[in-house]
């Protein structure tokens, strides 16, 4: 097992809490793709009734980079697992033992997202992010979790599932590749529903979010290819985007 001076020198971090603060901006570099993958769990992994009316909470863990990150905080952790868990499986170390304080800020952030309309917003689900060989190193956060069908309930229809399963893959590989999404300020362009891609670089003393190629999403796909995912719906990325923004056929 790693030890704490071990990650730190792999991340060129040289005190234990800046770990905490790298996944922080880790994972605020990759919002969309994490909320993406946030919704995706909670309906494929026991469901919206289960997740959001019985205490569980999302876990992911992380583990380091394949290659020097280099300082870009998009790529300094790699998701490695992504799972639903009962508060009882959580134990003192996550937080399993604060649930009731828990309970009193999620319904606060249920009450402010509910305050703007959402006919798909579902709930709430703390999340708890866990460094892989670092006990003690974690972050939290917070995800609205949406439903994805037409009716509006929390019974997901069949068709819905593997566009579900492939948005969760193509996010969880978007995440691990750098690769970071942003729709338009206006939202999804109306005649292709699908994020841009791009990746962070160094200008000046800032980093910077920067377009990539359209090629990039064949890249992706090759990524994911090589992890082993499995393609549920036969369709490209883009198109799963498009499937999912418009409702077609869901």
């Amino acid at each position: 097992m790693k030890n704490h001076a071990i990650l730190q020198e792999s991340l060129g971090i040289s005190a234990p809490i800046a770990l905490v603060h790298a996944i922080m901006e880790w994972v605020e570099a990759h919002t969309h793709a994490f909320h993406n993958v946030a919704s995706c769990a909670t309906i494929l992994d026991g469901g919206l009734v289960r997740n959001l009316t019985s205490p569980h909470a999302l876990v992911f863990l992380l583990g380091l980079p394949l290659a020097d990150p280099r300082g870009n905080p998009s790529r300094k952790f790699r998701l490695l697992r992504t799972t639903v868990v009962p508060k009882e499986d959580l134990g003192r170390a996550l937080g399993g033992d604060d649930w009731d304080a828990w309970e009193k800020e999620r319904a606060r952030h249920v009450e402010m997202l509910r305050r703007v309309p959402h006919s798909k917003f579902a709930g709430v689900l703390r999340a708890v992010f866990v460094l892989e060989d670092a006990p003690g190193v974690f972050s939290y956060n917070w995800y609205p979790v949406y439903r994805v069908n037409l009716r509006n309930t929390n019974e997901v229809a069949p068709a819905a599932r593997p566009v579900l399963q492939d948005l969760f893959d193509i996010c969880t590989a978007s995440i691990n590749a750098g690769l970071l999404f942003r729709f338009e300020r206006d939202g999804p362009r109306v005649s292709r529903f699908y994020p841009e891609l791009g990746t962070l670089e160094l200008r000046g003393k800032k980093w910077v979010w920067c377009l990539q190629p359209e090629s990039t999403w064949d890249a992706l796909v090759d990524d994911m290819k090589a992890s082993g995912c499995e393609n549920h719906t036969g369709l490209d990325p883009r198109s799963v985007f498009v499937r999912l923004y418009t409702d077609r056929g869901l």
